[in-house]
């Protein structure tokens, strides 16, 4: 048993992408990785369930992760409370913002989640909601908003100036403004 664990968690740890990228975190221009600035919500009306998760992976490659769920019980700064979008003017939600710095390559959203009392409300149907990045770029692909009581569960929105603002805030080493914006597709 010990054996089985040691070489399995070494393979998953390696394949995971971090979460979002530390506040001092510096894009290189010319490197072999983007930066991709996301964010995952729920319509804060719906006060009975979590933030909303949602998990990625790469096409034909080992990069996998989740947005929206964090293992170690803190404050999290990515948060997206009521209050950073209704000073914005736009609706008010819950969520994750996310800055992910992945390999150049083709991703998907392919699930989102959130819970309440009685249960996991997840997407029942395959779910595909692609993104391409290319070495060195910096790229907005909008706002995955996740709506449990709501026809269609999952869609895409383009919030780039809450994000962004949001993002600028957390990552000012990061010229966020100057970045790419390819929204997510079905």
């Amino acid at each position: 048993m010990r054996l089985l664990i040691c070489v399995v968690v070494p393979a998953f740890v390696v394949g995971c992408a971090n979460p979002s990228v530390k506040p001092n975190f510096v894009l290189d221009a010319n490197g072999a990785k983007a930066l991709v600035i996301v964010s995952v919500t729920r319509p804060d009306r719906e006060v009975f369930f979590t933030s909303p998760v949602c998990s990625y992976r790469s096409i034909g490659g080992s990069v996998s992760g989740t947005i929206g769920k964090s293992r170690v019980p803190r404050l999290d700064e990515d948060r997206i409370e009521s209050t950073s979008a209704t000073h914005l003017g736009m609706p008010s939600v819950m969520g994750k913002l996310a800055a992910l710095e992945l390999p150049a390559g083709e991703y998907e959203f392919f699930h989102c989640s959130v819970r309440n009392a009685f249960g996991s409300y997840s997407t029942i149907r395959p779910m595909s909601l692609r993104f391409r990045v290319a070495p060195g770029e910096l790229v907005y692909i909008g706002n995955i908003l996740v709506a449990p009581e709501s026809i269609p569960f999952v869609s895409v929105s383009n919030n780039a100036d809450r994000d962004l603002s949001l993002a600028k805030d957390r990552w000012p080493k990061v010229p966020v403004f100057e970045s790419r914006q390819r929204l997510l597709a079905f």
